[in-house]
């Protein structure tokens, strides 16, 4: 009980750390149009966060079923997590278009 205590707490703080430093880049960024740093000044790391995160849950849970016999289509769950996290990221830097 202890174990999940601490790594949830941490797992909170980090969180927390990674939405301030997204404030913070957001903020120390100058606006230009259509470069990286007009999606930093809009705070857009997240998307990017939550594809490591879930990428690493995909990878866990393919470990797990693996243990117990079944196969996964991981290269397929992993395409999707990129796809679906990063095409709003994409398509605000109108990399996909207005």
């Amino acid at each position: 009980m202890v174990q999940r205590v601490v790594y949830g707490a941490a797992s909170i703080l980090l969180i927390v750390m990674v939405f301030q430093v997204d404030v913070w880049i957001a903020q120390s960024t100058n606006r230009t149009e259509g470069r990286i740093d007009d999606l930093l000044s809009r705070g857009s790391m997240l998307p990017l966060f939550f594809v490591v995160v879930l990428t690493a849950g995909a990878l866990e849970l393919r470990r797990l079923f693996a243990a117990c016999g079944a196969r996964t289509h991981a290269k397929f769950a992993h395409l999707m997590i990129i796809l679906f996290l990063l095409t709003p990221w994409m398509s605000a830097a109108g990399w996909l278009g207005n």
